[in-house]
């Protein structure tokens, strides 16, 4: 019997100007991968800022008790009630919405 053994590496398949060439593009790919990390990052805050209605957002995820001031770009708005939402501010007005 005779069994041969056959070992592949990079550096048996390409060589050293090879070798470096993939180097080259593999480091290039991730500071590209990384870049566009950076881009989803910023799309997606760009976004957030899309999304906010009016001049100013402010959400109430639990509750606001009657007597609590509410103040968005200076203008103020009293809470007469328990409630939860969004409020805004819109043509100096303070919206729930």
């Amino acid at each position: 019997r005779n069994m041969t053994i056959y070992e592949n590496s990079i550096n048996n398949l390409c060589g050293a100007s090879m070798d470096n060439e993939y180097h080259y593009y593999k480091k290039s790919n991730d500071e590209i991968l990384k870049h566009i990390a950076k881009l989803e990052e910023r799309r997606k805050e760009l976004l957030d800022i899309l999304k906010s209605r009016g001049e100013g957002e402010v959400t109430i995820f639990t509750k606001a008790y009657p007597r609590t001031i509410l103040e968005i770009k200076k203008i103020q708005k009293i809470i007469r009630r328990v409630t939860c939402g969004t409020f805004y501010s819109k043509n100096n007005e303070v919206k729930l919405g």
